[in-house]
């Protein structure tokens, strides 16, 4: 869907409706300019203004994103669709991944205490075969990438409880342009999370492990 053709869905609808463009803008607390603007399809609403519209209209969120009046509407509103990609049960399987990740680091860090000797290489110089040249403590680091992976998974929860309202700007257009779209972004940003947050620090640690237990 694009401006145009929801300006000239929108003129229809509200024409439909009996309401003049300073009508609908009062119900919908926005100015007739800005109603004027979505109508000549210069803009889109604001993601805020979109339920109020498709209320003032008698219409579905549905049927006003994709800008068509159904013959038979489906039970499951575009609201709720929308929100679902929000909700708890949405998240659940990244919790447990989550979770996954920071059990594997866990046991990563004691199963590196236990196969390391007292100190580990951490920089190494690569020429035609790696060489060792700085060590340290391996009560140092493993516990401390184990903490970092703590975190970092921590601060990925905190993403996914906090989404930004540009975030969700951006998911409501993604919708828009089609439910299915919304919710691969919605996948990606969680794959994203994952190789950043849940893959890098523990492939550092295991690393880390195998080319010390090398040189042991």
């Amino acid at each position: 869907m694009d401006a145009k053709s929801f300006g000239v869905f929108l003129a229809q609808q509200r024409k439909k409706q009996g309401f003049t463009q300073a009508e609908l803008a009062e119900r919908l607390h926005v100015t007739d300019k800005a109603v004027s603007r979505w109508e000549r399809g210069i803009g889109l609403p604001d993601i805020n203004t979109l339920e109020p519209l498709a209320n003032a209209l008698q219409m579905t969120l549905d049927e006003l994103i994709h800008a068509e009046i159904k013959q038979e509407r489906s039970t499951a509103s575009a609201v709720q669709a929308f929100v679902d990609l929000f909700s708890p049960q949405s998240q659940s399987v990244w919790r447990t991944i989550r979770s996954t990740c920071f059990i594997l680091s866990v046991a990563l860090c004691i199963v590196a205490l236990a196969l390391c000797p007292g100190n580990v290489a951490i920089q190494w110089k690569v020429n035609f075969f790696a060489v060792p040249i700085a060590y340290a403590g391996k009560f140092v680091v493993f516990p401390a990438l184990a903490l970092l992976e703590a975190g970092t998974l921590y601060f990925w929860k905190f993403c996914d409880a906090h989404i930004s309202l540009q975030e969700k700007h951006f998911l409501t257009w993604c919708y828009i342009l089609h439910p299915r779209f919304a919710e691969f972004v919605k996948l990606l940003r969680e794959a994203i999370f994952l190789f950043f947050f849940g893959f890098l620090i523990p492939f550092c640690a295991l690393m880390t492990l195998l080319l010390n237990t090398a040189h042991f």
